[in-house]
């Protein structure tokens, strides 16, 4: 079992590929993920979180001028799991 923040089960797990091997993270509903990879004039910023209200995970994306500046370009509307169909 995967243990998130306060011992919370893991709701999302991410990974990382660099120039030292992999490694992964996880986030509970109440936590979230962010993961943030930039470059040095082009960035982007993914946080995945879950709306209690509505039942559902989301993810928002901003895409960034990286790591000169951090100057948001472009925001995208959030993004919403699928509803299941039962």
């Amino acid at each position: 079992m995967l243990l998130g923040i306060r011992g919370n089960m893991a709701h999302f797990i991410g990974y990382v590929q660099g120039n030292r091997g992999e490694a992964s993270r996880t986030g509970s509903k109440d936590s979230g993920m962010t993961a943030i990879a930039r470059g040095w004039n082009l960035g982007a910023v993914v946080w995945m979180g879950h709306d209690d209200d509505k039942n559902l995970d989301f993810i928002d994306i901003t895409i960034d001028s990286g790591s000169n500046g951090h100057n948001t370009i472009k925001r995208f509307k959030r993004i919403y799991q699928p509803k299941r169909k039962y």
